[in-house]
């Protein structure tokens, strides 16, 4: 066994991401007859494979080995060949009798791997299209697979026509395309799964703001909903528009109590003012939606439903890395009125605001403006600091390395509250 496999519970569950232990791998696999048939009865318990390496530059004989070593294993129930195109051709007749769970790649086999295991089947992902050529090339070779143990899928919109009709799935991930021009249509399969969708993530290529109403005409029970935008060209006003247009969409969920709306690689730096807006944003939300008790915004915000339709933007500070603009807004919106004061005692364990008030640090009730003028006279003082240097004084001697001090801390806050 080489010795840079991942390797659990006597070869229970393999993971390989290096193209030399997956060698050594399948070749005491594929020999292990002739060597030691106690080992045979070894490698067929193994339960989960994954192979996590680059297909580039693989020769063939790689992916016969490592589909002769798999065919050989009887009770697998978990296999991860995502981005191995060559090696699903290779086993896409080959019946895994206890396989429930796949990440496989997206080929124009995927669903004759499927129909395979058709029986079995519980959990479903598919990595791709790596092209949009290969998108359109895939699916003219795709079949409807009627799947009815099949509880969860992740893959690509043009793939639900063909699994979802007939299946038990609740909870889905679809990355719609941008060569999807009518949601609608995939939404109809959707609903023909024979249990209620609870959950569904969406990944979408571009800003498609009808896409929220769409989910809701089709699926109104749902309880947990995302949508992650990736778009290459995103302003402030691009983001305010979009949410405006969502709107409309909200007021057709029933039972929605968890909304995310957000962008991948997000390159915008919120503010309090930022701060301000997307408050309203959810109050205006949480009046469409009674059920709605958490709503995460394109700021990362995960606001929460505290008491009628006052919401809270403070999750765990420990990793939250714009936590210091979150409190700066969360202590200004109590003293500003935002909140009514007598709902202080509720989060303070019964100190009144009023005495609470004083205790509070005074950079917390910056405003931006305040802040910027905070920060020019930082850069003032550091100024002084290094003419104080120039003059060979050091006024800072016990600050040494290692030392955490109230003004090395606060500089700290300053520089994640800029970055965003």
């Amino acid at each position: 066994m080489p010795q840079d496999a991942g390797v659990n519970a006597g070869y229970r569950e393999l993971r390989a991401s290096d193209c030399n232990v997956c060698l050594g791998l399948f070749v005491t696999r594929h020999d292990s007859m002739n060597l030691c048939l106690a080992f045979l009865s070894t490698y067929r318990s193994v339960f989960s494979w994954c192979i996590d390496i680059q297909p580039k530059n693989l020769f063939w004989g790689f992916y016969k080995l490592a589909a002769a070593a798999l065919k050989r294993t009887t009770n697998i129930i978990a296999l991860d060949i995502a981005g191995l195109d060559q090696l699903l051709a290779l086993l896409a007749y080959t019946p895994f009798p206890k396989l429930i769970e796949v990440k496989i790649p997206y080929t124009p086999l995927l669903t004759t791997f499927l129909n395979t295991h058709r029986h079995m089947l519980r959990a479903v992902v598919l990595q791709g299209p790596p092209t949009p050529s290969n998108f359109e090339r895939s699916s003219v070779r795709f079949q409807k697979v009627e799947m009815p143990e099949l509880m969860a899928f992740v893959g690509p919109c043009n793939v639900i026509p063909f699994v979802l009709p007939g299946s038990r799935v609740r909870y889905l991930t679809v990355c719609w395309d941008e060569a999807c021009q009518r949601p609608e249509e995939l939404m109809r399969f959707v609903t023909e799964s024979r249990s209620e969708i609870m959950g569904m993530d969406n990944l979408v290529l571009g800003w498609s703001p009808t896409l929220l109403g769409v989910i809701g005409e089709f699926v109104p029970k749902v309880e947990t909903l995302r949508i992650r935008n990736v778009c290459s060209i995103a302003t402030k006003e691009m983001i305010d528009m979009y949410l405006v247009f969502l709107e409309e969409g909200l007021k057709k969920f029933e039972h929605l109590h968890t909304l995310a709306i957000t962008l991948l690689f997000n390159p915008i730096a919120y503010r309090l003012a930022d701060l301000d807006e997307e408050y309203q944003t959810v109050q205006r939300w949480g009046a469409i939606m009674p059920s709605l008790t958490v709503c995460t915004l394109p700021s990362t915000t995960r606001w929460t439903r505290f008491k009628d339709n006052h919401w809270f933007p403070i999750g765990d500070l420990r990793i939250d890395p714009s936590r210091s603009i979150k409190m700066r807004w969360f202590f200004r919106a109590f003293i500003n009125g935002t909140y009514p004061s007598e709902m202080f005692p509720e989060i303070s364990g019964g100190v009144e605001l009023d005495a609470f008030e004083d205790m509070i640090p005074g950079e917390l009730l910056l405003t931006d403006e305040d802040e910027e003028e905070y920060e020019e006279v930082d850069e003032e003082d550091e100024d002084e600091n290094e003419n104080d240097e120039e003059d060979g004084t050091d006024w800072n001697e016990s600050s040494g390395e290692g030392d955490s001090g109230w003004d090395s801390s606060e500089n700290e806050d300053d520089i994640e509250w800029e970055s965003g």
